[in-house]
């Protein structure tokens, strides 16, 4: 892992956790009134009444997996019952919460904690996989991967993608949505544009899902994105909601359509909505691809435990650096 830097993991991380946190005031505020009142920083209280700064399950999720990383040999294999077991700690116990309490649930999530917490089922057997567990509560908090599956076969890497999401989303759909999530920010890792890591990203996807029976069918799903077809698009046929594919979509576009870091979460956050999860996802792969000084230090001076991500920052990228 030598060819990944420090500091593209404090630009993905901490771009994705800026995003999450200019999101959380406004989540499930529409369109049309963000239009009166656009966000142009950081805000407090709103939707959920927490302080300036305060990041989702967006970011803890995705600070599980890392730490799930951490904790794993030095290779690629993750112990997924660890990884549940810290989402489970995170719902309880306030594990890698911004301020000692989850908020902001998504119920998929939550029913797939809940049962792993049951012990009946192996972590990677407790995810939702019915059509309407198809929200974007895997999705969100996958960046990691990116890192940690750079250098490795596509086989490979689809398959640790899909058992990390079974955890609490197992239908192909939301599969798919990861595998395309990540392999455009390995895209991005590989120094490629935003349209060029996602051209690169869809070519795997489809090559890889085109051979499995389960899986070929839901591509249609993802047209717009595979064919390219995404960044052409106006805000107008762009949707915004916690459903898989258009927060997805919302974030790739955020991402195709700007040309800096603020002006990318900004765009995402503003769609409405699902505003935290779309301005990670946006921001986590903006943060990827410009430098990583770009986002504001205004913004980041808000952020809860800042210095805890930093020090989350400096183990991952400790164990990148010695997996094999």
């Amino acid at each position: 892992m030598e060819d990944v830097t420090l500091n593209k993991v404090y630009g993905a991380v901490f771009g994705f956790t800026v995003g999450d946190a200019l999101g959380v005031p406004v989540e499930f505020m529409m369109r049309k009134q963000l239009k009166m009142n656009p966000v142009i920083g950081m805000r407090e209280f709103g939707t959920h009444n927490q302080p300036k700064g305060t990041w989702s399950d967006d970011s803890a999720l995705m600070f599980c997996l890392m730490e799930a990383i951490c904790q794993s040999d030095a290779s690629i294999n993750l112990d997924y019952e660890w990884l549940a077991d810290a989402f489970l700690r995170w719902l309880l116990d306030g594990f890698w919460t911004p301020l000692g309490e989850a908020f902001d649930i998504g119920r998929t999530t939550a029913q797939s904690i809940e049962r792993f917490s049951h012990k009946k089922f192996a972590a990677c057997e407790c995810g939702g996989k019915e059509e309407q567990d198809n929200g974007n509560g895997s999705v969100m908090r996958v960046l990691p991967l990116a890192f940690l599956l750079k250098n490795v076969s596509a086989t490979k890497a689809f398959e640790v993608i899909h058992n990390v999401s079974s955890i609490t989303h197992r239908h192909p759909r939301a599969k798919i949505a990861c595998g395309i999530y990540v392999f455009t920010a390995i895209g991005l890792l590989n120094q490629k544009s935003p349209k060029g890591a996602l051209l690169w990203a869809a070519g795997i996807v489809q090559d890889y899902y085109c051979s499995k029976p389960d899986y070929k069918n839901e591509l249609s799903h993802f047209r717009r994105i595979l064919d390219g077809e995404i960044g052409s698009l106006t805000e107008y046929e762009i949707w915004s909601s916690g459903y898989v594919v258009d927060s997805l979509e919302a974030s790739l576009w955020s991402l195709l359509t700007t040309n800096t870091y603020r002006t990318c979460v900004l765009r995402a956050v503003n769609l409405g909505e699902d505003t935290d999860s779309i301005a990670a996802m946006a921001g986590g792969l903006a943060g990827l691809y410009y430098p990583h000084e770009t986002i504001p230090q205004i913004w980041l001076s808000h952020i809860k435990r800042r210095q805890d991500i930093t020090d989350l920052c400096n183990r991952f990228y400790e164990k990148l650096k010695g997996m094999k």
